[in-house]
């Protein structure tokens, strides 16, 4: 290949562009983990993350996430 082959060149893509790519598919990829009804600790370990990661994340982009279950499970006491 030569260095000034036009064909080659134009064909590359721009490094904002490909940043702004990156950042389109990383949105999706969070919004379908959401729409899957996963957990946010169920997310962050299918995307190899950690959960402070990927809450810093959806909290910086305003992504609503909703909640299944609040605080600890109740015990019932039995009379």
């Amino acid at each position: 290949m030569q260095r000034n082959d036009q064909s080659t060149i134009s064909s590359i893509e721009a490094w904002h562009a490909m940043n702004a790519r990156h950042a389109h598919e990383r949105l999706e990829l969070v919004l379908a983990l959401r729409d899957a009804r996963l957990t946010q600790t169920q997310a962050a370990a299918r995307l190899g993350t950690t959960l402070g990661c990927l809450n810093n994340y959806v909290q910086r982009n305003g992504i609503c996430w909703p909640v299944k279950r609040r605080g600890r499970k109740s015990r019932r006491v039995q009379a």
